[in-house]
């Protein structure tokens, strides 16, 4: 302690050289006040205190971990002599270890007598898991109602022109997609958590392709069917044809999904954020790595992407297109919207890797906003223009 005592009075001495005015009148608050400014470079390190409290500031001070090692003992045991040994340093603000610390028991492991540390599992908080399921529930609500309403006006006219099988499936794939809130709301062990996070990824995926595969055979046939023939004023496409190509999908991808989910291919990682000074985690997080399933993953991504882009393509060709109630144009803003939200939301995602909650309601919140704008631009309009024709009868 005695360099410490050194640099102290040095301080000391240099503060109340600077404090001390003309007239050699020192003052407790005038000294106290120059302690804080002053520093220099002493035998313990460069001193600097802060300058609120006064101490000396951590990253100013150099530690040292001795570790006693026994060195020599005589054939009696009646004298034992130790080595001292630096193990650990801190410098600059942070520890550094430079070798091993060996315990009493002559080893480097951890004796049982060291008390385990609570570790910090970043659980999803309950407040987290009600606000998702919340959304999930309210989105599965409102494709059920939607659903009710299409069976309920099922002979209207605008109803028939929009093929009530088409908006079952749209019901239908919304459902499948906000149902992937549940497996990613779940707080998870190791076992559990792939389980999953394959589920998860089932269910976005089957959902995907059932809303797109349907968005693109919709207006892929009224294209199809405007650019043959300028007097077709009435449009309408027959299940069959919404059938074929979203089988077709739905056939690779399930097939490609098998696959993965034979394979173990996902997996559910603890990642250690931080250590105790003994090398044990304090802090760590769940979640799921497909980086083993990127064979089964990219390839349903490219086929996934393919469909968006053939949708929004035959969307924006029927956007201006003369149909009675402008499906296609609702179907184009749809989705570029939900393209939107892909494109802002991913990379927040990435950025909140290490926080459980913040993870699983940017998850939760862009499947919840894709769900909804499906919904909203294809429905809305349609109850819209039948309360209005309804009104006009009853008027």
């Amino acid at each position: 302690s005695t360099p410490f005592w050194y640099d102290a009075m040095i301080l000391m001495g240099l503060a109340a050289c600077n404090a001390t005015s003309d007239d050699l009148d020192l003052r407790g608050s005038a000294f106290f006040d120059e302690l804080k400014r002053t520093s220099f470079n002493g035998v313990t390190g460069p001193v600097v205190l802060d300058g609120d409290t006064g101490t000396r500031t951590a990253s100013s001070v150099h530690f040292e971990v001795q570790n006693l090692v026994e060195d020599f003992s005589d054939e009696n045991n009646s004298h034992v002599r130790f080595r001292s040994i630096t193990t650990n340093l801190f410098a600059d603000g942070e520890w550094n270890s430079t070798t091993a610390f060996i315990f009493s028991d002559g080893t480097t492991e951890l004796p049982n007598s060291i008390p385990e540390p609570a570790v910090d599992n970043n659980y999803i908080e309950r407040a987290t898991r009600g606000i998702v399921l919340s959304l999930s529930g309210c989105a599965i609500l409102f494709a059920l109602s939607f659903g009710v309403w299409t069976y309920a006006n099922r002979k209207a006219r605008i109803v028939r022109a929009s093929q009530p099988f088409f908006l079952y499936l749209m019901c239908f794939g919304t459902v499948v997609l906000a149902l992937a809130i549940v497996p990613i709301s779940m707080n998870n062990t190791t076992s559990e958590g792939q389980q999953w996070c394959t589920l998860s990824v089932w269910l976005c995926t089957i959902g995907f392709v059932l809303i797109f595969s349907a968005f693109f055979s919709k207006t892929h046939r009224i294209n199809k069917i405007m650019n043959s023939s300028q007097k077709f004023r009435r449009i309408q496409v027959r299940v069959r044809d919404t059938l074929v190509p979203m089988t077709i999908l739905l056939s690779v991808d399930i097939l490609l999904l098998s696959l993965m989910t034979a394979l173990d291919s996902i997996s559910y990682e603890i990642v250690v954020l931080s250590e105790d000074s003994f090398g044990r985690p304090v802090e760590v997080v769940g979640m799921c790595s497909l980086a083993s399933a990127g064979a089964f993953l990219y390839p349903i991504l490219a086929i996934n992407l393919g469909l968006v882009c053939l949708a929004l393509y035959e969307a924006w060709r029927a956007r201006n297109l003369s149909t009675e109630f402008q499906e296609s144009h609702y179907i184009f803003r749809a989705m570029t919207l939900v393209v939107m939200v892909i494109i802002f939301g991913v990379p927040v995602h990435q950025l909140a890797e290490d926080s459980s909650d913040a993870r699983v309601f940017i998850s939760s919140a862009m499947i919840f906003a894709t769900c909804m704008v499906i919904q909203l631009f294809i429905f809305v309009p349609k109850i819209r223009y039948q309360e209005k024709r309804r009104g006009r009868k009853s008027g």
